[in-house]
């Protein structure tokens, strides 16, 4: 596993334990997003250790670097896991918010992405 997707999926974990606690429902999104990955066996252990508790938070540096639509695809991602209950949670809205201060992301630009994860199927009827 490269740098990026470690430090990507410290940043779906760390959203998934944003309250403290991961529901049956966070498992299974965050296993879809894990498989679209394309993880090996050795990943898979890897990422297993670090949901046995919250991880450290995420080293955005190689992120960073990359082009803006990566970090608007980080974004979606870590909403659509923290949205899958329909709404956010205090703990879950302010690492969304530092993430997306971190990653240079305007409130205007946020409020966007958070508009585009609602109208996604598995959001429908969750507000």
């Amino acid at each position: 596993m490269n740098a990026s997707y470690r430090e990507t999926i410290k940043g779906l974990i760390q959203i998934v334990w944003a309250d403290g606690t991961v529901d049956d429902r966070e498992r299974i999104i965050l296993g879809q997003m894990l498989a679209e990955l394309g993880l090996s066996a050795k990943d898979l252990l890897e990422v297993g250790k670090m949901m046995q508790e919250a991880p450290e938070l995420p080293n955005l540096d190689e992120i960073l670097k990359g082009p803006q639509a990566d970090k608007e695809d980080l974004m979606r991602v870590l909403l659509a896991l923290s949205m899958s209950r329909g709404n956010l949670n205090a703990p879950e809205l302010r690492y969304i918010q530092a993430v997306s201060h971190r990653l240079e992301i305007s409130e205007e630009k946020l409020d966007e992405l958070k508009a585009e994860v609602r109208k996604l199927p598995e959001q429908k009827g969750k507000k």
